[in-house]
């Protein structure tokens, strides 16, 4: 599949090929849908979009990055690795938060039942005493 991107100035003002307009000697100039104002500069339109040829583009090399612009070096560690290495990062990552918190909120239910259950043996004792 290719794309053609057609240059919007045309030098032949017979060829309507670039805009769907069909004007034929028959009549008189006139067409059915409205020719776009032809531009000066040296732009090129796809799909309704124009775009000029000296325009930046956003490749790598175009962007510059500021000091407060860049991510951390880890962070920037990981953007760089593979796809994959990125999926078994957050697979493991995602075990270990689990397992941590299981791990956690289990300690805090024995902590606080343990915690009630002095309270209400303390009670007891000072009840029988």
């Amino acid at each position: 599949m290719t794309t053609d991107i057609k240059p919007t100035n045309s030098s032949d003002p017979t060829d309507n090929s670039q805009n769907g307009t069909d004007v034929s000697p028959a009549s008189n100039g006139a067409s059915e849908k409205k020719q776009p104002p032809a531009h000066k500069d040296s732009s090129m339109m796809y799909r309704g979009v124009t775009y000029t040829q000296k325009a930046k583009r956003f490749a790598p090399k175009n962007l510059v990055l500021t000091e407060e612009d860049r991510p951390s070096p880890l962070l920037q560690w990981f953007y760089d690795l593979p796809v994959r290495n990125k999926q078994l990062i957050s697979l493991v990552g995602s075990k270990v938060f689990s397992v941590i918190g299981l791990v956690g909120i289990s300690s805090l239910l024995i902590i606080v039942g343990g915690r009630r259950q002095l309270v209400q043996q303390s009670k007891s004792e000072l009840a029988v005493a």
